[in-house]
């Protein structure tokens, strides 16, 4: 059992901690926490200097886990008691008081608990907060999820009046848990509708996740072996891999036992998702053979961005004249491709990387309107501004590293979030710039990104 799972069986151990609801409190006045100081009081980190990246947080993003109360009911009614989460009320509280305009800081999450919490309890809790601050894996995410929303439908169940036995409600194994619960589940009457929603599991949880995204991990996670959910979040296969790899799974589980086996014996699992891809398209092909094509993919991939970086790559050109003004064609190879090997760059003067076979020395001048603003926001040209083109060797070499990138895309790598922002911003520049929706239409809606 992953170490979410187990912290998800303590939290159910936890008869308090298991009655919990989430809720929306407001930040100041009825309502509102109260905070007791408990042996020191608020120390540095929670100055409003050391709380300035996390109020910034806030407004931009909200609360993102909610805080722990402990409830208690007396005789002027309900008092709810802060136990964790000082720093994100403070947060809130100085944000309210700052920009009191700002809906993120006019309420906050909170996970309510019938008190009085055990300090067991307050260390149960933590484990939960720590797991949700950890990227967990997809298996161990799934499985703490499966594991909770068995929590919520054994309440249910009993609520609704049916027995759960000890043996269907402790299953060490979530998915036969899950399996042994559903059996249960009477297949008419009012009982009959009984079940937890994911997004239920979800907000219990304090997850940031869609309902959607919940059903496909839990998916996977059903649907795969439990060695092979395990190993694959020891590589740290993807979702979307996962998923892919359970569809071909649930048609032919030898081949993708097999594949994984092969997969992982030669420390290959990149090249999964292509493999698993080939056997999808085609159903003879034999797992080693997938491994196969998919590793001369990677290869070829490699081979042309390692071409690209070094300044070297085979494509298609127009051919040049053999002398000026003669109109003789470049003969190409016996097959009459006409291809050309550019050389590198260390074998060309170092003054140009690029062919300069019957070339000008210098780059003809074209006469590109200036657009000039005035202070009223109308667009006026300028066309006596004289400026010269991009050279076309800073063309080619662009589109043929987003060639190759695409390539990459198309065999099953991925882009990491830093270098898929880098990328949206070149390319809104670069429209800015080049004025590429004039040139054409754009696909989707049409919408340039931050416009109304």
């Amino acid at each position: 059992m992953s170490d979410a799972a187990q912290a998800l069986a303590r939290l159910e151990l936890s008869d308090r901690l298991r009655h919990r609801r989430l809720e929306t409190l407001p930040v100041t006045g009825p309502g509102a926490v109260f905070t007791e100081i408990q042996g020191r009081g608020p120390g540095e980190s929670t100055r409003p200097a050391a709380l300035a990246d996390l109020i910034s947080s806030i407004s931009g993003a909200g609360v993102l886990q909610p805080i722990l109360v402990e409830e208690t009911i007396h005789d002027d009614g309900a008092h709810r008691r802060l136990v964790l989460g000082e720093r994100r009320l403070r947060a809130c509280r100085w944000g309210a008081a700052e920009d009191p305009a700002n809906p993120h800081f006019a309420g906050i999450p909170a996970v309510i608990c019938p008190g009085p919490l055990s300090e067991e309890d307050v260390r149960s809790w933590q484990l939960i907060e720590n797991l949700a601050r950890e990227p967990l894996q997809p298996g161990e995410l799934a499985e703490a999820l499966l594991l909770e929303r068995c929590a919520m439908l054994i309440t249910r169940l009993l609520g609704a009046g049916i027995v759960v036995p000890h043996a269907a409600a402790h299953h060490d194994n979530a998915v036969q848990r899950w399996n042994a619960l559903q059996a249960l589940r009477p297949g008419a009457g009012p009982a009959a509708n009984v079940g937890a929603a994911w997004e239920d599991v979800i907000r219990r949880l304090g997850l940031h996740l869609t309902a959607r995204k919940a059903r496909l991990l839990v998916e996977a996670f059903r649907t795969l072996p439990r060695e092979i959910s395990s190993d694959m979040d020891q590589h740290r296969i993807t979702l979307t891999a996962r998923c892919r790899y359970a569809q071909l799974y649930r048609g032919r589980e030898h081949a993708a036992r097999s594949l994984w086996d092969a997969i992982a014996a030669r420390g290959a699992t990149g090249l999964l998702p292509a493999a698993v891809a080939e056997l999808l398209t085609d159903a003879t092909l034999e797992p080693e053979s997938a491994i196969d094509v998919a590793a001369q993919c990677a290869a070829d991939a490699d081979a042309r961005r390692s071409d690209t970086l070094t300044g070297r790559t085979t494509e298609a050109v127009q051919p040049a004249p053999a002398h000026p003004g003669d109109g003789a064609p470049w003969q190409g190879d016996d097959d009459g491709q006409q291809l050309r090997e550019k050389t590198t760059s260390c074998d060309l003067p170092a003054a140009s990387p690029w062919p300069q076979a019957a070339a000008p020395t210098t780059l003809p001048t074209a006469t590109t309107p200036v657009i000039n603003i005035d202070a009223g926001g109308n667009a006026a040209l300028d066309p006596g501004i004289e400026t010269a083109p991009v050279e076309p060797h800073r063309v080619e070499a662009a589109v043929t590293a987003l060639r190759a990138l695409v390539e990459d895309l198309r065999a099953g790598r991925r882009l990491s979030r830093y270098d898929t922002g880098t990328l949206a911003l070149l390319v809104d520049e670069l429209r800015q710039h080049a004025d590429l929706d004039a040139a054409g239409p754009r696909r989707g809606d049409g919408r340039r990104r931050g416009t109304a």
